[in-house]
């Protein structure tokens, strides 16, 4: 109940500031009035209606308890943290968790959550966040998993576990952290902080994985480090013995055959380089019981299993004229003796006294043996005329081929390396339709196409000789009809290289569908996986460019492409006003459209028979026409 009893001189501008003042609210109001003179009372009655309360968010209160699972292999460690958040009070849109420790998040999963990803702050610390929907906030039971991992050495590793500390109110900070490796190394803690170690997994029957190690945390930050050391590095290792190296210089050619046995002592197999820089293999053996692999200048064998195998390789060695002499210099697989036995070479003759003993000569031949790790490195003076060796070179290229309206232009970039003899002329034969439009190169001196029994090659020459890496570009198009169209880009593929590869990344430029109708000899790739060239412009970051990347091995490849228009999607939508006039009528028309797929460049409106076009304007309008009448109708065409 109110009551308030007023009495003063009439103030118009106060009672309106007093009105506008809505403290509360007030309910049987009544006023009472008496006058006296110049003075004014007033009485005001009422009730108060008592204000609700404003309703206040839940503090959020929840606990978390995770378990790490870490297991150690040779040269990758996984880590799968599972957790569970139970929110006791409140509801949140996401979950913050601060990641302590090493490691790449691989992969994130949680069936309430919508979104997860890691967040770094200023000061470079990581999150991992969980993001709901606005609609549905977490609350109740929030399960999660997160999947890290570490690379390291194979043969050993020193790593910490990851942890998650839950940001906010927390009231409890709860886990397990369980450590294990497999077979063949050693585990031990270095480092366990806030954490005490229990068992867990204990059964009666004996393992063959080592024991793991497992420690409980609440209310801390764990940090527990550990190492994983081989327990027997030989066993992993793979030997080669009856080391047997012959080498013979005939006709400017050092051809080299390397006998021996192999053992692998892993299960698994492995890989063993053989031959490195300055040699290259002159045949593939034809043997299942290993595959020849090349990466730089290093010739591998790759083994699926364990085991002891015979191996036979013949290599030609990479030879190097400086100062008048000749020179050889190469590695050979370690072995713990390695005999060599040299024929054909003359007299006047110095071998590198790091790598090799002091050869014995008996016959013309040269007997003497390699240290184990060293290099084979010969330097020799012929009396006779030098004979130039044999030309011996790899190509790896990259194709980019843009087809637009009309026409289909092509880019392949050549990195050439010459691994013996000297390069002063490329050839390239070109298979199928096209034309070469320019060639690009250092010291180029001329090029020109000429006609073939069976087709057409490229001839390039240069105006010095060529002894290690050389690029060569070459631009070409080729002229298609009216779409749709089915054509072969055009093959440009070195001649007689010892090895040859590459990539091709087919796009569309413009408004232009493509589809392989034929593939043979390509391996499709991911977009990304196309290798970057000085050459090759890289890809706009444009949703509407749809590349298509192959890998192939050999010029001996097929690939038969459709290409179509892409036709523009419309979606119209229109608001017409007519306006009566007294002598006229007029129509006014909103168009709005919705283009998807391809550019539109043209579009045509129907008006009715009797209306002339009065004002138009469109965006990125150049020009209209209006056609005849048509049953009833007049055609607008807008361009």
């Amino acid at each position: 109940m109110l009551a308030l009893g007023l009495f003063g001189i009439s103030n118009s501008s106060a009672l309106g500031q007093a009105a506008s003042q809505n403290a509360a609210e007030v309910e049987n109001l009544k006023v009472n009035a008496e006058i006296r003179g110049e003075k004014a009372g007033f009485v005001i009655t009422g009730d108060f209606k008592p204000r609700k309360p404003e309703e206040k968010k839940e503090k959020l209160i929840f606990s978390v308890r995770t378990e790490n699972t870490i297991t150690h292999r040779r040269g990758q460690t996984e880590q799968n943290i599972s957790g569970t958040v139970k929110i006791l009070q409140g509801e949140t849109l996401e979950l913050r968790f601060a990641v302590q420790g090493k490691g790449s998040l691989v992969s994130a999963k949680s069936e309430q959550a919508i979104e997860w990803g890691l967040r770094n702050d200023k000061s470079g610390q990581r999150f991992f966040v969980l993001w709901f929907d606005p609609e549905k906030p977490a609350k109740g039971v929030v399960k999660f998993t997160a999947h890290f991992r570490n690379t390291h050495a194979q043969t050993k590793a020193a790593l910490g576990a990851v942890s998650l500390s839950p940001q906010g109110e927390a009231v409890l900070n709860a886990g397990l952290i369980t450590v294990t490796t497999s077979a063949g190394y050693d585990l031990a803690i270095t480092k366990a902080n806030g954490v005490t170690r229990v068992a867990k997994g204990l059964d009666q029957s004996p393992s063959k994985l080592p024991g793991p190690y497992s420690f409980q945390f609440s209310g801390t930050t764990p940090e527990v480090a550990f190492t994983a050391i081989e327990s027997d590095p030989d066993a992993n290792r793979i030997f080669f013995d009856e080391f047997d190296l012959k080498g013979r210089l005939a006709d400017g050619v050092a051809a080299f055959t390397l006998n021996g046995m192999v053992e692998v002592r892993h299960a698994r197999g492995g890989k063993l380089p053989v031959v490195f820089g300055g040699a290259a293999l002159a045949s593939i053996p034809a043997t299942k019981d290993y595959k020849v692999g090349f990466s730089g200048e290093t010739y591998t064998l790759e083994f699926a299993k364990g085991g002891t195998y015979p191996v036979a390789l013949e290599f030609h060695a990479r030879i190097l004229e400086k100062d008048g002499w000749n020179n050889i210099d190469f590695g050979v697989v370690p072995a713990a003796l390695r005999p060599v036995k040299l024929s054909g070479w003359p007299r006047a003759i110095s071998f590198d006294a790091k790598s090799a003993s002091k050869p014995a000569i008996k016959n013309g031949n040269y007997d003497l043996f390699l240290t184990p790790q060293d290099r084979l490195s010969v330097r020799w003076k012929e009396t006779k005329p030098v004979v130039t060796p044999k030309l011996f070179y790899s190509a790896e290229a990259a194709v980019n081929i843009a087809v637009g309206a009309g026409l289909a232009r092509q880019i392949n970039h050549f990195d050439y390396r010459v691994m013996q003899g000297r390069m002063s002329t490329l050839e390239l034969d070109l298979i199928g339709e096209g034309e070469v439009v320019s060639v690009n190169g250092r010291s180029i001196l001329n090029w020109s196409v000429k006609k073939q029994e069976d087709g057409r090659r490229l001839v390039v020459k240069l105006n010095s000789q060529q002894t290690a890496n050389y690029n060569l570009v070459v631009h070409s198009q080729t002229p298609l009809g009216a779409f749709p169209v089915r054509f072969h880009p055009l093959r440009i593929v070195p001649v007689n290289p010892v090895r040859y590869g590459g990539h091709l990344r087919l796009v569309n430029n413009g408004a232009v569908q493509l589809e392989p109708m034929s593939v043979n000899g390509l391996s499709q790739l991911s977009a990304n996986r196309f290798p970057a060239a000085s050459s090759i412009a890289v890809l706009p970051n444009n949703p509407k460019l749809k590349p298509l990347v192959y890998r192939y091995s050999g010029g001996d490849y097929e690939l038969e492409v459709l290409a179509d228009n892409i036709l523009p999607e419309l979606t119209v939508s229109q608001l017409l006003v007519y306006a009566l006039g007294f002598n006229e009528i007029t129509l006014d028309a909103e168009v709005d459209l919705t283009i998807r797929d391809a550019p539109l460049r043209e579009f045509t409106i129907s008006i009715p028979d009797g209306y002339t076009v009065a004002q138009l304007s469109a965006a990125a309008l150049a020009d209209y026409f209006l056609g005849p009448a048509e049953n009833g109708k007049r055609p607008l065409r807008l361009v």
